[in-house]
């Protein structure tokens, strides 16, 4: 496990303050943050990401999909099986249960987020 954490930080580091142009729908985002709205309150601006194709844990876990405040910077992350409606669903649905409910979700557009996501919640 903790030699999964420190290949998602390597890729973290190496992706983000290593590349320019950016190479990656994670390092856009961050492009479209720093140039973007200021947030005026803690959960009011939140984004997400996956982490896709990492070693399988025990568990069966090969995915990380993560929220960021972008007032605050406080990040929670789930370590996943798969990324599908359900799962990111399950996941966003516990962070609004916990901190409610945001003003903008930037996201990556990824097929996690097609209509399913509500038909499973709602």
């Amino acid at each position: 496990m903790l030699e999964t954490l420190v290949t998602v930080l390597d890729v973290f580091f190496n992706l983000c303050l290593h590349s320019f142009p950016p190479v990656s729908s994670f390092d856009l985002l961050v492009c479209f943050i720093s140039t973007g709205p200021v947030p005026s309150k803690a959960w009011s601006l939140v984004g997400t990401d996956c982490i896709t194709n990492l070693p399988e844990t025990e568990r069966g876990n090969k995915n990380i999909y993560a929220a960021t405040d972008h007032f605050s910077k406080w990040t929670e992350a789930v370590a996943l099986s798969d990324k599908s409606a359900a799962s990111v669903g399950d996941f966003l649905y516990k962070l609004i249960l916990r901190h409610g409910c945001m003003d903008t979700l930037i996201s990556g557009q990824g097929r996690e987020f097609a209509n399913q996501v509500i038909d499973h919640n709602g």
